[in-house]
């Protein structure tokens, strides 16, 4: 069987489709390949290459408004135009431009008809495939260019020309979409179709990449009332919120606690804030801003409701009958540190911390444990019992690194013959999509670094470790 990027002419044709080598490399990997392979990529001389590009995409800056303006009327909703130029729509959220845009729909996929179920059939076999997609266009593309789409693989293999996208629904709510596509796809099967999906129908699809969907997103969000809350509760839900554009649609989260900058400058505002509180310590609980521009501006020296945090009278610790009392409160000589250090200090001092015998003594912050006796690792069946808890050599490290490095040191580790070896990938094996499929089960860069070093250095490496995780906007 002869592939389609075999034949120069559909590597022609798909080159036609881009501007530049790089947009040509990203959109259709499999073509750009191929005319590097054949040698024919010279011969696409309408294509710019990187360097042509350069000085024309340094030239690109979002100076005026009216350059925003004009980038933003190339997208149809707000979150096409925060997804495809990111630094433009960053400008035009912080400088509250967004709201002239009246040509950006805001789709809220809760209430607005934005899904449409669609059909490809193969007469030849009688095949068909069933999906569903908010952007027909963009969606009828990746058909006909991804390589392991469904479509586009069935063609492939069977050597047939994929055929014109069919609508067979439109003007859906996502959910309602869902649920067509279920009901298209039995009806079609129960009529003698063949179908072609790998995937079972019915899946939100491209909204639900990763853990927090927009669907997910939309109900977590209707848990709090403000965006401070929602960003304090539920921190991976409000980023995505954030990076996807979707804030601005919870109309239900209100901006209340958010402040312009030099707002505690005011005396006035923080007057009016500590007349919400009783004691120095609750007002800065309570609003840890407002009380550090109080001291800041020394006009915490006239707050005089506010009443300073109960003080023992002078020599109240030198006596032992007060500091017993104190003792008991706590369970280890750490807590009884921590929590009273005066008391704590006077016991040291007057060498009387032996006999507060109900206190248990503890080491680096954490209660004593049944210590192991010296050698007790060198003995096979405790080394054997221990291994056992764990499926695999990584486990076995991150469960017990004592236990672990002593089975290498005395020769055990051979003998545990049911642990299995860390999954290898090969090299080259993290490229974008691999990268992307890793980075999403983790919330922070923190947490990804943690979890899989090696992915984490390729994203690095590749420059695209800010596609995954943005910073956290400040929230006060």
């Amino acid at each position: 069987m002869v592939h389609i990027w075999t034949i120069k002419e559909n590597v022609l044709n798909e080159a036609k489709k881009y501007t530049s080598r790089t947009e040509f490399k990203n959109k259709s990997n499999g073509a750009y390949c191929a005319a590097h392979k054949y040698g024919w990529i010279d011969e696409i001389y309408w294509l710019k290459s990187k360097n042509e590009k350069g000085s024309e995409h340094k030239k690109r800056r979002w100076k005026t408004k009216k350059d925003v303006i004009e980038e933003s009327k190339k997208y149809n909703c707000r979150s096409d135009f925060n997804k495809f130029s990111r630094k433009a729509y960053e400008i035009a959220r912080k400088n509250k431009w967004l709201d002239e845009m009246v040509w950006l729909n805001n789709k809220n996929v809760y209430i607005d008809k934005v899904d449409t179920v669609y059909k490809y059939y193969f007469k030849e076999k009688n095949a068909i495939y069933i999906g569903r997609t908010i952007y027909t266009e963009l969606r009828d593309y990746q058909h006909r260019t991804v390589i392991n789409d469904s479509v586009f693989d069935f063609a492939i293999k069977n050597n047939l020309k994929i055929p014109q996208m069919e609508i067979v629904e439109t003007n859906l709510t996502v959910l309602e979409g869902s649920s067509r596509e279920i009901y298209w796809e039995k009806y079609y099967k129960n009529n003698g179709y063949n179908i072609i999906n790998k995937k079972p129908c019915g899946s939100i699809g491209s909204m639900a990449k990763g853990k927090w969907s927009k669907i997910k997103c939309f109900e977590e969000s209707k848990k709090y009332n403000s965006r401070a809350d929602f960003f304090n509760n539920s921190s991976s839900a409000y980023q995505k919120a954030l990076k996807e554009g979707w804030l601005n649609e919870m109309t239900w989260l209100s901006n209340a606690h958010r402040y312009a900058r030099g707002y505690w400058k005011d005396k006035k505002h923080v007057m009016e804030e500590a007349r919400k509180y009783t004691s120095k310590k609750e007002f800065e609980e309570n609003n840890h801003s407002a009380f550090l521009a109080a001291h800041r501006y020394g006009f915490i020296k006239e707050m005089d409701w506010l009443v300073k945090q109960k003080q023992h009278p002078f020599g109240f610790w030198k006596i032992k009958e007060n500091v017993i009392k104190e003792s008991k409160k706590y369970k280890t000589f750490n807590e009884f540190r921590i929590n009273s250090y005066s008391a704590y200090k006077s016991a040291k001092e007057n060498n009387y911390l032996h006999e507060l015998t109900w206190l248990k003594k503890t080491k680096c912050g954490r209660p004593n444990k049944n210590k192991l006796p010296k050698g007790y690792w060198k003995n096979k069946d405790n080394m054997m019992k221990e291994a056992k808890k764990y499926t695999s050599k990584e486990d076995f490290k991150k469960g017990n690194l004592t236990a672990f490095l002593a089975a290498y040191r005395y020769g055990y580790i051979d003998d545990m013959v049911w642990m299995v070896k860390q999954k290898q990938h090969k090299n080259g094996y993290w490229n974008y999509k691999h990268i992307e499929e890793e980075a999403l089960k983790y919330n922070t860069k923190t947490e990804f670094f943690n979890g899989n070093q090696t992915a984490y250095r390729a994203a690095l490496k590749l420059g695209v470790i800010d596609d995954f995780f943005v910073l956290n906007e400040y929230v006060e």
